[in-house]
């Protein structure tokens, strides 16, 4: 009996990865990515900032797992002048810090989010 627990536990973990898009993995600076980084619990609205001169929000449907906001994240990390990016599974909602002195255009978050398999519905830049 337990060598079939341990065989269906394998068989869901890999269907559960193979569900997410996967990407290779990334460190900002020295420190890696890690997926305890991303909360799957609801943010309140006053907790996303509004239009700051180096933040842009932006919508992705699709993202079903920590797996897939981490694969958000790691793909954002990977545009220059990204700073730091934080995502919200339950709202969709990834909010994105950027340089001042090096902002990422529209084109290059765009195509960071297609490169992940997501469906970007907008940007709140």
């Amino acid at each position: 009996m337990h060598v079939l627990t341990t065989v269906f536990a394998m068989m869901l973990a890999t269907a559960t990865v193979a569900a997410c898009q996967s990407s290779s993995s990334i460190s900002k600076g020295s420190d890696p990515v890690a997926l305890a980084q991303v909360s799957s619990a609801p943010v309140a609205a006053a907790q996303v900032p509004a239009k700051a001169s180096n933040t842009a929000t932006l919508v992705v449907h699709g993202m079903g797992c920590p797996q897939c906001a981490s694969n958000v994240d790691r793909q954002l990390l990977k545009v220059p002048g990204v700073e730091n990016v934080k995502v919200d599974m339950g709202t969709g909602r990834v909010v994105v810090d950027y340089s001042t002195t090096n902002p990422p255009s529209r084109e290059q978050l765009t195509k960071a989010i297609e490169e992940t398999g997501f469906t970007l519905v907008k940007i709140e830049m």
